[in-house]
């Protein structure tokens, strides 16, 4: 997928909020060549349903170099609230470096999802 100016940038994304439609978009973020982010609803074991912030189709410009790290710190930063899904992990590289960047695996997930939650995180709306 190449660039397209008519998507939104990641932070546009975000500052609308769960609440607004659509709720979900392809956007563009620097170091991808495609990213899928949705709001969705998750059931958490050992917490509760979650507004989360959720990554999925994502394909970095240079994998292996770190795109995934720096987009989560920048989330981390800029975004300390809002709770983080990653779904459908098809990767086998890729669980291993979620959980080093401190997600966990959703119990009972398949194909598997990782959650990281957002610090003091209150339901945005």
């Amino acid at each position: 997928m190449g660039k397209n100016t008519e998507l939104p940038t990641l932070d546009e994304f975000i500052a609308r909020g769960p609440r607004q439609f659509p709720r979900n978009s392809f956007v563009t973020e620097p170091g991808f060549k495609s990213l899928y982010v949705r709001w969705g609803y998750h059931f958490i074991p050992g917490e509760e349903i979650l507004i989360c912030l959720d990554l999925a189709s994502m394909e970095a410009e240079e994998p292996g170099k770190g795109t995934l790290k720096t987009l989560i710190a920048k989330l981390r930063r800029e975004h300390p609230t809002v709770h983080i899904y990653v779904e459908s992990v098809l990767s086998p590289l890729l669980p291993t470096g979620l959980l080093r960047l401190g997600f966990t695996e959703v119990v009972g997930s398949m194909p598997p999802c990782f959650f990281l939650r957002g610090d003091n995180a209150r339901e945005r709306g």
